[in-house]
């Protein structure tokens, strides 16, 4: 094997290392992206939930004072 076919099996493997590496690199690129979406997905869940638990108690509330209003009236 002369020089040339040395340095293009080197190469070679050069070349299948770094494409291995960045796949992995592809791979946690995509779960990280995924835990930052997951976490976000969670907390606009929990905003959701507050502002339903919110709008809710602001129907109990009002709906409080139409009845006391139409019992005065009626």
């Amino acid at each position: 094997m002369d020089f040339f076919e040395l340095q293009e099996v080197t190469n070679n493997e050069i070349s299948k290392r770094e494409r291995e590496r960045l796949k992995e690199m592809q791979k946690l690129k995509k779960h990280k992206i995924q835990e930052i979406l997951d976490q976000q997905n969670a907390a606009i869940d929990a905003d959701m939930v507050c502002l339903f638990y919110k709008t809710t108690q602001c129907i109990s509330v009002a709906c409080s004072i139409w009845k006391k209003m139409l019992d005065k009236f009626t």
